[in-house]
């Protein structure tokens, strides 16, 4: 999924990724608790390092089961 050295990018996919509100930056920043900007420099970060276009709905729903498997393997919430 991400490139080599990438493994800075999972931190913020696994905080952004879950919550996206269906394409929302308003709502989605609003529920991380994060500046709008803050939230589109994570997601175009992650679109840099990982080469995926998470504008598609197929890419986003793929990062969120990921998301919520290293979750549930890792025992968080």
């Amino acid at each position: 999924m991400c490139r080599s050295g990438s493994a800075r990018c999972w931190p913020t996919t696994r905080r952004t990724g879950p919550i996206w509100c269906g394409g929302n930056y308003d709502a989605t920043a609003r529920a991380l608790v994060i500046h709008r900007s803050t939230l589109r420099y994570r997601l175009r970060r992650i679109r840099e390092i990982s080469d995926l276009d998470i504008g598609e709905v197929n890419v986003r729903l793929n990062l969120h089961i990921a998301t919520r498997a290293h979750n549930v393997l890792q025992g968080l919430p």
